[in-house]
């Protein structure tokens, strides 16, 4: 029983290593080469160290150790081995601890680097060991994984019923590392600042330390909305909530960012620019953790947590934020930067997009704190809900996705005007796609019909920026040519034609969903257009943490059979709550969505079931 005190043990000696990688630079200020070393030393110490903790603490809820407090609240012993292993980081303490093992794991790969300028190095894992002492202190004294309880408890409380799915499982880890990601970016900057001087070899590392995050983030992104799609019951996969929010504010400021970048790379410009966002970005993750975390949020994604907990890390937020801010504003003047480019370059293009990104930023923060903090110093209950986003960043959007297509077929520090000889005929060809798509459904949306124009503009934008180069006079593609475009090249062709697609389905959801209720009795069909939906069964099973019943609807369309659907009820005996398991077919394009929305029974025997039906157009595009 004595690996709990030993995980616990090895948070603290975590807490001194991150203590001494983060003064390092400042102890050997004349000799930066031992000052790095023992940086880079300190930065694997304190990540195997906190890795031990978290074996540890995953050995107790595999165990089902129940003198651990958080075991006792998030665990059982009826629960599959795999919701125990994702109790671990179901709960806020648990969590928190596998947010900070990401945060050391980023700064210990980071100490692996070998092309870095030893100054920046140095100050680089400096930061980011001062970011890790301070959020262990928060673990530490506000959200301690490792206490005991007093006596052992028997059994334990379960998880939340929501969150024990297979996706749930691996969504927050991807999320983390998403989100933690960005701390590294951050630490580069505010070093670079610190520095004072650019290097060659910090311009080329930063890149693979944007993208790693983001990718995470965005993969983290799509599950959690898929989850959503299928898990929640609703048909939906985007709700604006506000810690939904919390993970797409860094993600467009990282979208940004990465731009912004990319311009710095192959044209010098935007350095300042790049650094601003990079200490953004990261400040806009530390906000959706306090958001999560601070209680102020009433949602299925956040942690019920104390204001004690809210004010440390609205602390360690203000603290970086306002240090990284002063020093932005004393130091951006010493980096020089290239700003000779014409209105309509890529360059300028770029610059406005990020201009669009961070004014939706903007509205989702509104939208997000604005309630809260009337609710905090008013008392007054506020509820901003999709109206809201759909008014102001939908419309925002609109813009952003015209210079993005504008961007593709744009060249770098152009000079002369910039005009297209063959624009008409683009033109033509969008809105005559967007009439043909729009057209097909009913009722008519001109929303949906613009939304159309501007994905197919995106896709021809992508196909002409990837192809248009590889093109003789003749209209004949140098296939040969073709595997020899830069990576680059082909990242920048797949994420945004995949992003139109998206899109699309992002449209035709929206607009042209359908909701259906419909009352089902075993043996008697009931028809929706050309669907004919019957109940054939409902099995009911006890399972060792749920007891469920499921409803066997088979559907025809046209008398030909479609799919056989289970859509379930579920009931967990420990927590004494209940979930709604929908049922999903993809046809042609459409996704038709049951879920068992009432039971109707009469002396213990099932009458008849309601079943909500939803048809959802394109979704799966998404």
């Amino acid at each position: 029983m004595m690996y709990i005190e030993l995980g616990h043990f090895f948070v603290v000696l975590a807490l001194c290593m991150s203590f001494i990688q983060a003064i390092c630079p400042l102890i050997w200020k004349k000799h930066i080469y031992t000052s790095s070393l023992v940086s880079s030393r300190a930065a694997w110490l304190t990540c195997s160290l906190l890795f031990l903790a978290f074996i540890s603490l995953i050995y107790a809820f595999v165990t089902s150790d129940f003198s651990v407090l958080s075991v006792i609240e998030n665990s059982h012993t009826e629960k599959p081995m795999l919701y125990k292993v994702a109790a671990v980081w179901g709960h806020h303490e648990g969590s928190m601890l596998l947010w900070i093992l990401i945060l050391a794991i980023y700064g210990a790969c980071f100490a692996l680097q070998k092309n870095y300028s030893q100054g920046i190095y140095s100050k680089t894992l400096s930061i980011q060991g001062a970011l890790t002492f301070s959020f262990l202190l928060f673990l530490l004294f506000t959200s301690n994984p490792f206490g005991r309880a007093f006596p052992p408890a028997l059994n334990g409380q379960d998880l939340n019923a929501l969150l024990q799915d297979p996706l749930l499982a691996i969504h927050p880890p991807i999320l983390y590392a998403g989100y933690v990601g960005f701390s590294l970016i951050f630490s580069s900057a505010v070093a670079l600042l610190w520095q004072g001087k650019v290097t060659k070899k910090w311009s080329y590392s930063l890149h693979r330390w944007i993208m790693v995050p983001w990718g995470f983030l965005t993969l983290g992104i799509l599950l959690g909305s898929f989850w959503a799609y299928y898990e929640l019951g609703w048909g939906g996969w985007w709700f604006w909530d506000p810690v939904e929010n919390a993970s797409l504010m860094p993600w467009l400021s990282a979208t940004a960012l990465i731009h912004a970048y990319r311009s710095y790379r192959v044209k010098q410009a935007f350095l300042r620019w790049t650094l601003f966002l990079a200490i953004i970005t990261f400040s806009l993750s530390l906000l959706g953790t306090f958001l999560v975390r601070s209680g102020l949020l009433t949602s299925v994604h956040s942690f019920a947590s104390d204001a004690t907990r809210g004010l440390f890390i609205l602390a360690i937020l203000a603290v970086f934020l306002g240090i990284s801010l002063l020093l932005f504003a004393f130091r951006h003047k010493t980096l020089s930067q290239n700003l000779h480019f014409s209105l309509f370059s890529r360059e300028s293009l770029i610059a406005t997009q990020n201009i669009i990104l961070l004014v939706g930023v903007f509205t989702l923060i509104l939208g997000t704190t604005y309630p809260l903090l009337l609710d905090y110093f008013t008392g007054e209950v506020l509820s901003v809900g999709a109206a809201y986003y759909e008014k102001t960043f939908v419309y925002i959007m609109i813009p952003f996705f015209v210079i993005m297509g504008m961007g593709l077929l744009s060249k770098w520090s152009l000079r002369k005007k910039y005009t297209y000889s063959d624009l008409g005929y683009i033109l033509v060809t969008i809105f005559g796609f967007a009439f043909l798509i729009t057209y097909a459904f009913t009722p008519y949306f001109w929303s949906a019909f613009i939304g159309f124009g501007l994905a197919i503009w995106l896709m021809i934008s992508s196909i002409l920026y990837f192809f248009k180069p590889l093109i003789f006079k003749k209209g004949l593609i140098r296939w040969p040519q073709l595997w020899k475009r830069p990576r680059s090249t082909y990242a920048a062709f797949i994420g945004h034609f995949g992003l139109a697609i998206a899109l699309i389905g992002m449209i035709a959801s929206s607009h042209w969903k359908e909701e259906h209720l419909i009352k089902l009795i075993p043996g008697e069909p009931k028809k929706i257009y050309q669907y004919s939906f019957l109940l054939e069964d409902i099995k009911q099973k006890q399972n060792a943490h749920y007891m469920s019943l499921k409803a066997i609807v088979n559907v025809s369309k046209f008398s030909r059979k479609v799919a056989t659907f289970t859509p379930e009820r579920r009931y967990y005996k420990v927590s004494a709550t209940a979930t709604t398991e929908a049922s999903v077919n993809s046809s042609q394009l459409t996704d038709i969505y049951l879920t068992v929305h009432d039971i109707h029974e009469k002396n213990k025997k099932i009458q008849f079931v309601e079943i909500k039906v939803l048809f959802e157009p394109l979704v799966k595009l998404i």
